[in-house]
């Protein structure tokens, strides 16, 4: 998997992040509290729906109604978007693949998408988590 894009808004500190990956290895710094962990939260939360927070809630922005994490990615030859939205009370997952220049629609639901990512990926999001990094105060 390469990960082309990143659009946060309103996902713990980030109001409205658009993050573009170029090819290679990216590297993430920053100072503490800058972001650098929850910039890999949501690659989880968009890929797998799996976050550290103890409730769903905790991920919207302090003060905000509403937040978004999509994520647009490359597997085998194709391209894919992932678009997980959270309100305070209910949450939307849609999986678009791209077909010639556009986006069609692939399938939506929070079970749905995550199923079908794990089946692309050929992994779960625990495996994600553990093979791609290290969360913050894991390291002694």
């Amino acid at each position: 998997m390469i990960i082309e894009s990143l659009h946060i808004n309103n996902f713990k500190s980030h109001r409205n992040t658009h993050i573009g990956f170029d090819t290679g290895i990216s590297i993430i710094i920053g100072g503490n509290g800058a972001g650098k962990s929850s910039i890999l939260e949501a690659v989880s939360f968009a890929l797998f729906k799996q976050y550290t927070s103890k409730r769903i809630e905790q991920l919207i922005t302090i003060g905000q109604k509403r937040m978004s994490v999509e994520i647009q990615f490359n597997t085998n030859g194709r391209t894919y978007r992932v678009l997980r939205e959270r309100t305070r009370t209910s949450s939307k997952a849609i999986m678009k693949i791209k077909e010639g220049e556009r986006f069609q629609s692939l399938i939506s639901g929070d079970k749905q998408v995550t199923l079908e990512v794990q089946n692309l990926l050929e992994m779960d999001g625990d495996l994600f988590l553990n093979a791609v990094y290290v969360r913050q105060g894991e390291i002694a």
